[in-house]
């Protein structure tokens, strides 16, 4: 399938400059047309929008998918860790992937309702970012064993009769008592482990699946 994509660009002060998003037009048209591809996603429409307020601190760029055929791309001209040529050219496609994953996952089961739907929906677009784009390995993709085993811990103990109405900031972002990316990193487990036990299942066939089916394929016990 060959993916209409059509971008725009909101307006505001700083601005990007002409170059900036003619490098933007070509970077974020070639990654958006392959995860399409993969994904089968017939058309979407990407904002651009420069603002600092709305990016990761710790990359200088963000993303959102609010539904089936729209994303969202922030960036902060003036981060202090990455030039805007460094995020446009290096940290940009990561979020071209991650966003698009959530377009697939909202025109099939949706992004979910519950604590455990939510960890695979965004474990789904991080190990699709991180298997896709291998330029830049964002931080809520980096785990190790150690950090997986306490997270598996929390997740354990936590009271379940709260899934329903969990706290997404503080399980995603790190606002609370959690660690920063714990769901991120969850949900990334989660499916490679998934892909591990089912190698010959295709990323278009993991955006139909349910939550509850590939975290029991994941043999991950949270």
């Amino acid at each position: 399938m060959n993916t209409q994509v059509n971008i725009n660009y909101v307006k505001t002060n700083p601005d990007l400059s002409n170059h900036q998003k003619s490098e933007l037009d070509k970077i974020i048209r070639k990654h958006a047309l392959i995860a399409g591809r993969i994904l089968d996603i017939p058309y979407v429409t990407i904002t651009i929008y420069p603002k600092s307020d709305r990016t990761i601190p710790e990359t200088g760029e963000g993303g959102y998918a609010p539904s089936g055929d729209w994303l969202q791309i922030f960036i902060d001209l003036k981060n202090k860790n990455y030039n805007p040529k460094f995020i446009i050219n290096n940290l940009t496609p990561g979020t071209v992937y991650h966003e698009m994953n959530h377009i697939a996952r909202w025109r099939t089961v949706g992004y979910g309702k519950t604590l455990l739907e939510a960890i695979v929906t965004e474990g789904l677009a991080s190990a699709f970012e991180k298997d896709q784009w291998k330029k830049f390995t964002a931080p809520w993709t980096r785990s190790n064993k150690a950090e997986i085993s306490n997270f598996l811990k929390i997740m354990k103990n936590r009271d379940k009769k709260k899934d329903s109405e969990y706290n997404h900031a503080e399980w995603f972002f790190g606002k609370g008592k959690l660690p920063r990316w714990i769901g991120y990193k969850l949900g990334a487990h989660i499916i490679e482990s998934m892909r591990g036990n089912f190698p010959k299942l295709s990323w278009r066939q993991l955006m139909a699946m349910k939550a509850s089916e590939i975290i029991k394929k994941s043999e991950v016990k949270i």
